[in-house]
């Protein structure tokens, strides 16, 4: 069996420990997307990493053309189960993030939601995304940041020697995520126009209480907002291909 073959298997028996739900839930991460007010209308979206498809879903019921696709066989027949209990029109797909199979220039925007920090070549995957890229059009992107209380679980489950476990499970890959080294992919990818915003500020993590007992998920005052979003947990970043 090839790694590729272990991993997806590793990432269907994550998948299928998620419980059924055919509601569609838009996560934090999703309303951090939604927030920059990019016009979906009309537009060849792709959503990289996918999972049970709600957001991709969620665009369809809007007007967007979307493909979903996502490396877990598991996620992707949920996907499609929502998708025709909705009655939308997603095209999902099985498909390795780092090699996207899709003709250069094929998509006006592309969405992808914390997926960056769980791929085993995280450039790979961003040049891929630029590749199927049209000129002109957009990537939305969240992913982990670490600059903040996160980083000390993970030093609490290295010194106890057990799996990271960011809060949604022990996953089967978990990089260790920055926003300079985030933004330095992108443009390395030939992304330009980077910027990111951040949410949940992570102040502090104690034993025995709710992760979000210390948290903040946004600031009244803007400029602190700016000021303070290289220590956010939850970063979006918005990137251009030229």
């Amino acid at each position: 069996m090839t790694q590729a073959s272990l991993l997806r298997n590793k990432y269907d028996c994550w998948y299928r420990a998620i419980p059924d739900n055919n509601k569609i839930k838009l996560e934090p991460w999703h309303e951090n997307a939604l927030a920059l007010g990019i016009d979906n209308d009309k537009k060849r979206i792709l959503e990289v990493g996918c999972g049970s498809g709600d957001f991709s879903i969620f665009l369809s019921r809007q007007g967007a053309q979307v493909t979903a696709i996502d490396f877990s066989i598991v996620a992707i027949e949920a996907a499609r189960k929502k998708n025709t209990a909705y009655k939308t029109n997603v095209n999902c797909i099985v498909a390795d993030s780092q090699a996207i199979p899709f003709k250069n220039n094929s998509f006006d925007l592309i969405y992808s939601f914390e997926c960056l920090e769980h791929v085993l070549e995280p450039r790979s995957m961003l040049h891929e995304c630029s590749r199927v890229l049209k000129t002109n059009g957009k990537i939305i992107l969240t992913t982990e940041n670490y600059l903040n209380a996160m980083s000390y679980v993970l030093l609490y489950y290295k010194l106890i020697r057990r799996p990271f476990d960011s809060g949604s499970g022990v996953q089967p890959i978990e990089n260790y995520s920055l926003f300079w080294k985030t933004k330095k992919m992108f443009l390395e990818a030939g992304f330009k126009k980077v910027n990111f915003k951040g949410s949940h500020f992570v102040f502090l993590l104690l034993p025995g209480c709710d992760p979000c007992t210390f948290v903040r998920v946004r600031f009244k005052s803007q400029l602190l907002n700016f000021i303070l979003k290289p220590f956010a947990r939850h970063l979006v970043f918005q990137g251009t291909k030229l």
